[in-house]
């Protein structure tokens, strides 16, 4: 069945790409829309992508593009008689009516284009899948980046110069969401921070959240899906701290007031009852885990996935420091974290969706073992996040950049004070702290009512 599949020749329009070639010639303001629309490899004919690239030449030069012009660029690169001399350039605008657009002469030849890069993707992956030489979730996972590139380079087309009239258009609609409290923004737990971030996690928006272990952080980033999904918010949690069975627990503890370390050690039938019962009426909850994937590359294509079909607009990268990413060889960590959040900005802009990422400070940027030499000239004990981020790209990708610090010593375990310092906020001034009481038991935060003397109130 496949053999007179594979015979066909290649999807190709060459009467059309003559035709594009010719109207260029007979008005050259033409190419305008042409060098916008199309490119070189969008002509399947080689004659007609060696003219077209010649013209290109020349535009970019602000040269005219008449037949001598472009023959003279193509026997410049050697390439006249290749395409059959200057005659050919002569009969390429012989008896074509004059038109005022190529746009449906474009969409046909990158429609043709897109065609052949399919079939080329398609013969790749089917060669990978032959060959047997990686594991079969990579091969698949190689096969959807191919397909998703595609799709990807189709959105970039018409990128470019904007009117104000077309951001006018898109500022009203933007303003509109906003004024109308839609899902433009997904708010947190915390009525202070919300006020200090512009109502809260803001779609395109890359926040980092860094916290040495046993402080919270990761309980902290279950609270904020938990609340945004009591909000109508879906989030997509990739772990490789916690399985996904571990990280249920701690979305069921608040539910049953049971620890979840209670529920590892085992319970009494009073309270197994009591979590089961609780199970249910999470069923629907909208979050979502992925425990296995954890490369940057993969990430993107998993959250493109959920978005389409589980409408995820919140990801949680739990947490960075164990997160990976394809580079060059001899490439150092530091240009491999700086991709990685790169990376992830980069899908909070892409798809429209909210990015939080927990990542671990570097040791030496805050106090260890009792020692005061770390400290900060105002007496702040926790981290500073650009001198804690893995690098220094990772303080330059996000939009806000958070530290938490809990007094693991003091207080009751189940009502430790800790604090939310705001380091970073892009355009925005910083600075603030949000003063939190932190419930270990069953890793929750909450703030504290006023006149508690827990932290300092933004």
């Amino acid at each position: 069945m496949s053999e007179p599949i594979l015979e066909k020749p290649l999807p190709s329009a060459p009467e059309i790409e003559q035709t594009v070639l010719g109207e260029i010639f007979l008005d050259n303001e033409l190419m305008d829309q042409a060098s916008r629309w199309l490119e070189p490899s969008d002509f399947y004919v080689p004659s007609n992508r060696k003219v077209f690239d010649a013209m290109l030449s020349l535009y970019r030069v602000g040269m005219d593009l008449d037949p001598v012009s472009v023959a003279a660029e193509l026997a410049r690169c050697n390439e006249l008689d290749a395409i059959g001399g200057k005659a050919r350039l002569d009969s390429l605008y012989h008896g074509l009516p004059r038109v005022s657009s190529l746009a449906s002469y474009a969409k046909t030849l990158r429609g043709k284009s897109l065609m052949r890069q399919l079939v080329k993707a398609a013969n790749k992956i089917t060669s990978e899948a032959l060959e047997e030489e990686d594991d079969p979730d990579v091969v698949l996972d190689h096969a959807e980046q191919a397909v998703f590139l595609l799709r990807d380079a189709r959105k970039l087309e018409g990128r470019g110069v904007v009117s104000m009239k077309q951001m006018a258009q898109k500022a009203r609609t933007h303003l509109s969401a906003l004024n109308s409290q839609s899902e433009t923004t997904i708010p947190t737990p915390w009525l202070h921070l919300n006020h200090a971030c512009r109502g809260g996690l803001n779609m395109t928006e890359l926040w980092g959240l860094i916290g040495i272990q046993k402080h919270g952080k990761s309980g902290m980033a279950k609270q904020i899906c938990d609340y945004a999904a009591q909000h109508g918010h879906r989030s997509l949690i990739f772990s490789r701290e916690m399985s996904a069975l571990k990280i249920f627990y701690r979305f069921l503890a608040p539910r049953t007031e049971i620890p979840a370390s209670q529920i590892r050690a085992g319970l009494d039938l009073n309270r197994v009852n009591k979590s089961i019962a609780a199970t249910k009426s999470m069923e629907d909850l909208g979050v979502f885990v992925d425990d296995y994937t954890s490369d940057i590359v993969s990430v993107r294509t998993k959250t493109r996935e959920m978005v389409r079909l589980e409408k995820v607009d919140l990801i949680v990268a739990d947490y960075t420091n164990q997160f990976s990413a394809h580079l060059r060889k001899g490439a150092n960590r530091s240009e491999e974290v700086a991709t990685i959040w790169r990376g992830l900005k980069n899908i909070a802009q892409e798809f429209n969706i909210a990015v939080l990422a927990l990542s671990h400070p570097t040791a030496d940027s805050y106090e260890k073992n009792g020692h005061n030499d770390r400290r900060h000239p105002d007496g702040r004990v926790a981290p500073l996040f650009h001198m804690s981020a893995e690098s220094r790209e990772a303080a330059k990708a996000v939009d806000v950049g958070l530290v938490l610090w809990t007094e693991l010593g003091k207080g009751d375990p189940g009502a430790r004070p800790a604090t939310l310092y705001i380091d970073y906020q892009r355009e925005e001034d910083a600075g603030g702290n949000v003063p939190l009481i932190f419930n270990g038991r069953i890793m929750e935060f909450h703030e504290p009512q006023e006149g508690t003397s827990y932290g300092a109130r933004y």
